[in-house]
């Protein structure tokens, strides 16, 4: 079966609506991502205290300390690794937010909403919906 092409007009008011609702979406993945970064760092900044603390009270106990190697700097020792018989429960990154294919799309939506608010016609023809599809 040979495939066909889909001619279909689409009003602009429509469109213009769905891509605003979806740049308001991506905008607020965005700042929750940014906000729940922020609690990530608080809590790693809450826990080097905590271990400082533990440290100095003495209720932390060294299990192991090692010398890592490095081949760039074999003659200075710039690192130690201590390792503790302390379970530390260390805070979750969200991976399922990708900051560069976010940003993307929030650029091309926004350009696509710009053109859209320029344009005289009241419809949108099937090959300018095709591109900004993806974000409906």
């Amino acid at each position: 079966m040979a495939s066909q092409t889909v001619n279909v007009r689409v009003a602009k008011t429509k469109l213009l609506k769905a891509l605003n609702t979806a740049l308001e979406k991506k905008q607020k993945e965005k700042a929750d991502y940014e906000k729940s970064e922020k609690a990530r760092e608080q809590q790693l900044a809450d826990i080097k205290k905590s271990i400082i603390s533990l440290v100095k009270s003495g209720k932390l106990v060294v299990k192991e300390v090692s010398f890592p190697y490095s081949y760039r700097n074999d003659k200075e020792l710039n690192e130690v690794e201590i390792t503790f018989k302390h379970k530390i429960v260390m805070p979750k990154k969200d991976n399922n937010f990708h900051e560069h294919q976010n940003s993307n799309a929030i650029e091309e939506i926004s350009n696509a909403i710009r053109v859209l608010e320029m344009s005289d016609e009241e419809f949108v023809k099937t090959s300018s919906y095709g591109s900004v599809a993806r974000y409906l």
